[in-house]
């Protein structure tokens, strides 16, 4: 794994640890997903992706989203 992609995973698996609901915004084209904004919860934090759950969806709803998603941009996390 490559310094950048590790460093985002000890920073997501801090957040899992300590604040799990957190805010992401996605942009992705494949498969086509748009979210902005979207108060979620991490549920998962593995070696090469991590799980999110949508807070807002009626039904449980879950993301999942690999650390390089975060490091080229496609995935924001914010507190």
């Amino acid at each position: 794994m490559s310094d950048n992609t590790e460093r985002i995973r000890k920073e997501i698996t801090i957040l899992f640890n300590t604040t799990p609901q957190v805010r992401i915004t996605v942009r992705q084209n494949r498969p086509k997903l748009e979210l902005t904004d979207l108060p979620v919860q991490i549920v998962g934090v593995y070696e090469n992706l991590f799980r999110v759950k949508d807070l807002t969806a009626p039904y449980p709803k879950y993301y999942t989203f690999s650390y390089a998603d975060v490091w080229t941009g496609a995935v924001k996390v914010r507190r």
